[in-house]
């Protein structure tokens, strides 16, 4: 199905949602926002004639679609769904070659929707080390050890901070070098994240499945980059731990969503009333993600 969102005089937006079958493994299954450009027989584009063919192009910030005019909207929408998998590894490409996030003490990481900062506490003294101010020069050594420094973090949530207590000797290290332990950190929170989801996300399955009257054959819990998750034909539900990052009003959406597959394996509108019935903002619920979904990738270790 694809939405018209807003047109102008020779662009408009598209959203085109996923096909039925993908065979990709870089999958894209959030709707697809492409813009379309028409353009004129025989114009001319850097002095050169453009070819009255549909071209599709994949950049950091959007999908575009140059198609002749007067194409109907139906025929691009058909080209779009044909190179969906290819759409879905260009924008994979992209995305490993964005610049990693800095991760150490003072950085923010969201989870149930709140930005928290990342802390370390000394437990022989309870100074707080919460900036990467004190960096010095000797990372490249400190690295060697990042491994086992991974193995030693705990984090838990405290008020709005995320908080590791470690030892004098931890702190120190970390203090003289955080640069050097961005991977252990990223691992750790993982860590936390996944445990933190599992029980979370579970407790808002049995909620919601007595809400709906919906009762799941079981439940499992996954990492993807661009699905949040999904329920099978034999009603097993799949749902993915980064969604710990989102507020609890997206969580419930998502775990809505899932539990109305149980009754209609499909995205009919049937299945969307029942979706809106008890998650009448599921349509803001559903945008927040797709605008926030490049914050996961801290979890992407």
């Amino acid at each position: 199905m694809t939405g018209l969102l807003c047109q102008c005089v020779e662009l408009m937006e598209l959203l085109i949602e996923p096909p039925d079958t993908r065979t990709g493994e870089a999958t894209v299954d959030e709707p697809l926002r492409v813009v379309l450009k028409y353009r004129k027989p025989g114009q001319k584009v850097f002095g050169r004639r453009v070819a009255a063919r549909l071209k599709l192009t994949v950049s950091e910030d959007r999908v575009l679609v140059t198609a002749p005019s007067k194409m109907p909207l139906r025929l691009i929408h058909e080209f779009v769904l044909e190179n969906w998998d290819w759409v879905a590894s260009q924008k994979k490409k992209l995305e490993a070659r964005a610049p990693k996030r800095t991760l150490g003490p003072g950085a923010f990481v969201r989870v149930y929707g709140e930005h928290r900062r990342v802390v370390f506490e000394n437990r022989d003294t309870g100074e707080i080390l919460d900036s990467c101010e004190s960096s010095l020069s000797g990372a490249a050594s400190e690295r060697k050890d990042d491994g086992a420094l991974s193995s030693v973090l705990r984090f838990e949530i405290a008020g709005d901070l995320l908080l590791a207590r470690v030892s004098a000797e931890v702190h120190a290290r970390v203090a003289a070098a955080p640069e050097g332990f961005e991977d252990s950190i990223a691992r750790a929170l993982c860590r936390f994240a996944e445990a933190e989801a599992r029980l979370h996300l579970t407790d808002r399955v049995r909620y919601w499945s007595g809400q709906m009257g919906m009762r799941p054959s079981g439940i499992s819990f996954r990492r993807q980059k661009t699905r949040w998750g999904s329920c099978s034909s034999e009603g097993h539900v799949s749902l993915n731990w980064k969604l710990i990052f989102a507020p609890e009003a997206v969580i419930d959406y998502v775990v809505i969503h899932e539990l109305a597959h149980l009754k209609h394996q499909d995205h009919s509108k049937d299945f969307w009333d029942l979706v809106e019935k008890y998650d009448p903002e599921a349509r803001l619920h559903r945008r927040w993600l797709r605008d926030h979904q490049n914050e996961t990738r801290i979890f992407d270790v």
